[in-house]
C-alpha cells in the first residue's frame, strides 16, 4: 500500500484538509516551493532583484478567490478580486523582504529543528493534526512509517516547506520581541500616569475668538515655511481623468421580467403542500418561517396578506429591489386588537416648547379640516423615516407605547385626528387607523431583481467595446459628442481606492495606475458599470509646487500667528492677576471645573482633547494661578485644587505583571509595524504589472 493510501486510512483525507485549512496561512507566505516548481519568463516584477513570479502570483488569487467561493457560495465580485490582487501583490513583496531581512539576520531552520518540528515529543500542530488518535495522544508508529515511505516524497518536501517558513517566522518574532525590552522604570511610571489624578479649574480663551482677517502673512513667512515644512506637502502621484459610464445595473425591463419570473410560479405556489421546500427548490432568497405573526410583527409591505383568503397567493410586485409573492397559509384570531397608526411629531427644547405647542396644534387643524394627513407628515414631522411614508407607523398594539399615547388612539374611530400629545421631549399628532384582529401564518418567494447577462449587461458591454474602440480611431471628446454620452470627471491617487464618482474602487484604481497621459483605456468592467476612460494629467510623486499649496500655508501660518497672539493677550491680562474668580470676573469669563483627570489622559472635560493642559495640571503649585497654556483649541488659565499622586510602592505583582504585558504588545505592536514599513520603503521594488496589461 502506497503512503498516500496509508495516509488515507489511518486519517482519512486529513492530509489535503490539513494543507487547505493552514494554506491561507502558510501558502501565503511560502515563496520558495512554487518558485521551484514554477520557474519561467513571466516575472510581475522584482524586490531587490529578486523576481515575483506571475505563476506563483495567479496560484495564491485562484487560491483566495477559490477560498471566497467555498464561504460565500458565490465567485467574487471585479471589486473584491480586485482587492485580492492588491493583498496576493502586498504580501509577495513583504515575503520577499522579510525573506531576504531573515537571511541579513541569520535565522535558518537546521536540519535538527526540523526533526525536533516532526519527530520529537512535542510534533508541531501541523503534522500532529495528522496522526492524532482519539484519545489525543500521537501515533508514533504511523508517525515513523509516514516519514520513511518513499511514495509522498513531494508531499513531505511541501510541508518542509511550510514548517521551515512557520518556524523561521517564529523565530524572527522572537528576535524582535527580545529587543523590546520594557524596563522596570517605565512600569512604575505607567503605573503613577494611570493612578495618578488632578482636580482643578480653567478659564479657557478660544482661539477662535480673534479674528484671521486682521492676521498678515508675508512672502517671507510663505516661503520660510514652506522650506522648514516640505514633508507636510508631499503627495502621491495622483491622476486625473475624463471617463464615460455603461450602466450595467438593472433596467425597467429587467424588473418585468423578475415579475414575471415569479407571476408564473403563482399557481405552483398556491398548490404546494410543502411550502418550505418550494421556496427551496424555485430559489427563494427568503426562507420559510412558519409561525404565526400579529399585526404589528408583520412587515408593513406583507400587508396584502390581510386581502387574501386562507391559501390564496397575491400578485407579485417589487419593493427595494427585490420581487416577492406572497402565501397566506393561515390565519387565526389574535388574543387583542390593533390599530394602524400614523404620526406627526414635533421635537422641543424648554426654549420654545410653547412655540411646538401652538405650532403642532394648528397642524392639527390643518388634518381635522381635512388636509392629508400623509402630506401634513411629509412636511412638518421631525421622524424623517416615518414621514417618507406619509407618518404610517403600521400596527400597534396597546402596550407598545404609553397609556396617554395608546388609549385616546384606541378609544378614537377609524380616520380620526388624535393631539397633540406630548410624550418625552416631542408633540404628536396621530390618525387613528383600521382595526386588526388577525395573526396570519405566510410564506415568501423572493428573488432579487437582477440585470440580464445579455440583454443589459451584454448590451452595455457593446456599447462600451464600441465606444472604446471608435474613440482610439476618432477622438475620446469627439466619439462622446456623437453619441450623446455624458463625459464625466474625476481624480484618483495612488493607495487610495476611493475615488470620486466612483467610491471605493481597487479595481478601477488598479486599471489607470499603469496609464499614460493621453491614453484611452479599453473597456472596465466594475461591479455597476463598465467604464471608458481617458487619462488627462498625472501628477507624480513628490512636493507640491509653492503656487499649489500657497493658500494653504497661508492659512496655516495665519493660525500659528493667531495662536501667538492668543497667547500674548491672555498673558498681558493676567499679569497682577490675584485669582481665578477675579481674573474671570474681570475677563467676563466662565469657571469650569474638572474633577480627577488621570495623568494619562489627554482629555479636559469640557474642552476636549488638551494634553498640555492636562500636563500643566500636574506640574502647577495647589491652589495657585497658573498659565497661560497653549492648549489645542485654546489658551488656558488654571488653579489646581486637589491632586493624589500614585507611588511605586503601591504597585502589587498582578498590577506590575498586567502593566509589563500591555506596554510589550503596545510596543511590540508599534515597532513591529514601523520595522516592515521601513522594511518596504527601503526596498527597491519594481513593478511590471503595466505591461502585462498592455500586452
Amino acid at each position: 500500500m502506497g503512503f498516500m493510501d496509508k495516509m488515507r486510512s489511518s486519517t482519512p483525507v486529513v492530509l489535503w484538509v490539513l494543507i487547505f485549512s493552514f494554506g491561507i496561512l502558510f501558502m501565503l507566505q511560502d515563496t520558495d516551493f512554487f518558485s521551484a516548481i514554477m520557474v519561467g519568463p513571466s516575472g510581475m516584477g522584482s524586490v531587490n532583484g529578486v523576481a515575483i513570479d506571475q505563476n506563483e502570483y495567479n496560484q495564491r488569487l485562484s487560491f483566495l478567490t477559490e477560498q471566497h467561493r467555498r464561504q460565500t457560495g458565490d465567485a467574487p465580485s471585479m471589486e473584491q478580486r480586485a482587492q485580492y490582487e492588491k493583498l496576493v501583490w502586498d504580501q509577495m513583496v513583504l515575503d520577499i523582504v522579510l525573506q531576504q531581512k531573515m537571511e541579513e539576520l541569520g535565522i535558518l531552520v537546521t536540519d535538527a529543528e526540523l526533526r525536533e518540528m516532526v519527530l520529537g515529543p512535542r510534533p508541531d500542530p501541523m503534522v500532529a493534526q495528522l496522526f492524532m488518535r482519539e484519545d489525543g495522544t500521537i501515533d508514533r508508529a504511523a508517525l515513523n512509517a509516514a516519514v520513511q515511505a518513499t511514495e509522498a516524497t513531494n508531499e513531505w518536501i511541501y510541508l518542509e516547506g511550510q514548517l521551515r517558513e512557520r518556524r523561521s517566522r517564529e523565530k524572527l518574532n522572537d528576535y524582535l520581541q527580545s529587543s523590546l525590552v520594557v524596563s522596570r522604570a517605565e512600569v512604575e511610571q505607567e503605573f503613577i500616569r494611570e493612578n495618578s489624578t488632578a482636580t482643578f479649574r480653567y478659564v479657557r480663551f478660544p482661539y477662535s475668538d480673534m479674528s484671521l482677517d486682521d492676521i498678515e502673512v508675508s512672502n517671507s513667512e510663505i516661503r520660510n515655511y514652506y522650506r522648514d515644512n516640505q514633508k507636510r506637502f508631499e503627495r502621491k502621484k495622483s491622476i486625473r481623468f475624463r471617463y464615460v459610464s455603461f450602466d450595467k445595473t438593472p433596467t425597467a425591463d429587467d424588473t418585468v421580467r423578475v415579475k414575471q419570473e415569479l407571476a408564473a410560479l403563482r399557481t405552483e405556489f398556491a398548490e404546494a403542500e410543502n411550502d418550505s421546500l418550494f421556496l427551496l427548490f424555485n430559489n427563494s432568497e427568503s426562507t420559510y418561517f412558519g409561525e404565526f405573526l400579529t399585526p404589528s410583527e408583520l412587515r408593513r409591505e406583507f400587508y396584502p396578506l390581510y386581502d387574501l383568503a386562507d391559501g390564496e397567493v397575491s400578485e407579485a410586485f417589487v419593493q427595494d429591489g427585490r420581487a416577492t409573492v406572497l402565501k397566506r397559509i393561515d390565519s387565526r384570531r389574535a388574543p387583542e386588537t390593533y390599530v394602524r397608526v400614523s404620526q406627526i411629531q414635533f421635537r422641543f427644547t424648554p426654549n420654545n416648547k410653547e412655540d411646538i405647542r401652538n405650532r403642532a396644534n394648528e397642524i392639527a387643524e390643518q388634518a381635522r379640516s381635512g388636509e392629508d394627513f400623509a402630506i401634513l407628515a411629509m412636511l412638518h414631522s421631525a421622524d424623517t423615516r416615518s414621514a417618507q411614508r406619509g407618518g404610517d407607523l403600521g400596527f400597534i398594539a396597546r402596550g407598545d407605547r404609553p397609556a396617554s399615547v395608546t388609549t385616546p388612539i384606541f378609544n378614537a374611530r377609524s380616520g380620526a385626528i388624535v393631539g397633540p400629545i406630548e410624550e418625552g421631549n416631542s408633540f404628536y399628532i396621530f390618525r387613528s387607523g383600521e382595526r386588526n384582529t388577525t395573526e396570519i401564518r405566510y410564506a415568501a418567494l423572493t428573488r432579487s431583481v437582477y440585470a440580464d447577462p445579455t440583454m443589459t449587461v451584454g448590451a452595455q458591454e457593446r456599447l462600451a467595446d464600441d465606444f472604446a474602440a471608435y474613440a482610439n480611431l476618432d477622438g475620446f471628446e469627439d466619439e462622446a459628442e456623437r453619441n450623446e454620452y455624458r463625459v464625466q470627471e474625476a481624480f484618483a491617487t495612488e493607495d487610495n481606492p476611493v475615488i470620486p464618482g466612483f467610491g471605493q474602487s481597487q479595481n478601477l484604481l488598479n486599471q489607470i495606475r499603469f496609464m499614460r497621459r493621453g491614453q484611452i483605456s479599453d473597456v472596465i468592467e466594475l461591479d455597476d458599470r463598465f467604464v471608458v476612460l481617458k487619462v488627462d494629467e498625472i501628477t507624480e510623486a513628490g512636493v507640491a509646487p509653492l503656487d499649489e499649496v500657497r493658500d494653504q500655508i497661508i492659512s496655516l501660518v495665519r493660525n500659528e500667528k493667531r495662536k501667538t497672539a492668543m497667547l500674548n493677550q491672555v498673558r498681558n491680562l493676567v499679569s497682577g492677576a490675584e485669582s481665578l474668580e477675579a481674573f474671570a470676573e474681570a475677563q467676563e469669563r466662565q469657571i469650569r471645573d474638572a474633577s480627577n483627570v488621570r495623568m494619562s489622559s489627554a482629555t479636559v472635560p469640557g474642552a476636549g482633547r488638551e494634553p498640555q493642559v492636562v500636563g500643566a495640571a500636574f506640574g502647577a503649585p495647589l491652589e495657585t494661578l497658573a498659565g497661560p497654556v497653549a492648549g489645542e483649541t485654546a489658551v488656558y488659565l488654571i488653579e489646581v485644587t486637589s491632586r493624589t499622586m500614585a507611588t511605586a510602592d503601591q504597585i502589587t505583582s498582578g498590577d506590575r505583571a498586567s502593566i509589563r504585558s500591555r506596554l510589550e504588545q503596545e510596543k511590540g505592536m508599534v515597532f513591529g509595524e514601523v520595522w516592515v514599513e521601513q522594511l518596504r520603503e527601503r526596498a527597491n521594488v519594481k513593478d511590471y504589472r503595466g505591461r502585462l496589461v498592455a500586452r
